[in-house]
């Protein structure tokens, strides 16, 4: 049934020597075109940043996933996670 159907993805992003709150960035689901990208601006150039994802539904939010560590390179603006 449709009750079950996810209708976005939040994703939470911090630098790793942050020790202020994630910053949120909530991707409804459009479905078409499918979503399994998404570029995350405004990041800072040679730092390492901690991503976590979760989805939400009518049920509500889901439990977030483990932490994936990247790294920015200098010059670098932006960086890709994968939201599959």
């Amino acid at each position: 049934s449709n009750a079950h159907l996810i209708d976005g993805f939040v994703i939470y992003y911090r630098a790793m020597s942050s020790t202020s709150n994630f910053t949120t960035i909530t991707l409804p689901n459009t479905r078409q075109p499918t979503v399994n990208s998404y570029t995350i601006s405004f990041v800072e150039p040679n730092q390492q940043y901690e991503i976590r994802m979760a989805t939400y539904s009518s049920r509500g939010l889901s439990v977030m996933s483990k932490s994936m560590e990247i790294s920015t390179s200098s010059g670098e603006h932006c960086s890709r996670s994968s939201v599959d």
